[in-house]
């Protein structure tokens, strides 16, 4: 990803990004009941990426589900959602659970178009990079090929992160303000498959501070919320 990201920074700005996602899995416990399993179980992660390799957050989604009739979940476990990004670019979301044969990584199979090159990544090796010179082709896909010193990974990754940070006195990457607009994409590509309809990001935000201002016991709390001019100017600035 840290590698997708750099490619992007270096040929963008994009225009299509695609993460394609189908593994045939028939979860025990709530999921089988749980509405838009899919989506509130895997898309996060996905979402979560396409922010950081873009390097650019969501403004509107619209997205369809389905649920065949061989499917364990009571709700639909095949989604695709198309996000409109803050570059102008579109990233498309296609999941499944409900396919079998040719499973994908957990991580997703990747395609990124951009104005300077074009990328793909299989979810667990290298990218692949190209553009229309061979020689600068050749030279990028040797740089990224020749970096094969393990790196931490998950639980551990997570750990360094995190000591990391508190030792240069920085914040830490997925730290809440960050990754809120994340946790909205979910929300929103499910609003868009119950309406039916495009539903921008802000609006999903507004309602939701809506909602905690009405919640919210502490007056000082509310008060701060309701001082912000956007939501989503109070993440950034948050962050």
């Amino acid at each position: 990803m840290r590698q997708l990201r750099s490619f992007v920074a270096a040929h963008g700005p994009t225009v299509m990004t695609s993460a394609f996602f189908s593994l045939f899995t028939e979860m025990e416990g709530f999921r089988r009941t749980q509405d838009h399993p899919l989506l509130r179980d895997m898309g996060i992660h996905a979402f979560d990426t396409a922010r950081y390799i873009l390097d650019a957050d969501p403004v509107a989604v619209t997205a369809r589900g389905t649920r065949p009739e061989w499917s364990v979940y009571h709700h639909d476990a095949t989604v695709s959602a198309t996000f409109e990004m803050s570059d102008g670019s579109l990233f498309a979301y296609h999941g499944t659970w409900n396919a079998r044969g040719l499973p994908t990584w957990w991580n997703s199979e990747w395609r990124i178009g951009a104005q300077h090159g074009s990328a793909t990544w299989d979810g667990t090796g290298a990218p692949v990079v190209g553009t229309e010179d061979e020689e600068e082709t050749a030279r990028l896909q040797a740089a990224i090929d020749a970096e094969t010193a393990p790196e931490p990974d998950q639980i551990a990754a997570s750990l360094v992160e995190c000591v990391s940070a508190l030792r240069e006195g920085r914040t830490p990457m997925c730290e809440i303000h960050e990754n809120v607009l994340s946790f909205a994409m979910v929300e929103a590509a499910v609003a868009a498959v119950e309406r039916g309809e495009r539903v921008e990001i802000d609006e999903l935000l507004e309602q939701a501070r809506t909602e905690a201002i009405a919640a919210e016991a502490d007056e000082q709390a509310r008060e701060i919320m309701r001082s912000w001019d956007s939501v989503r100017e109070a993440l950034v600035a948050g962050s």
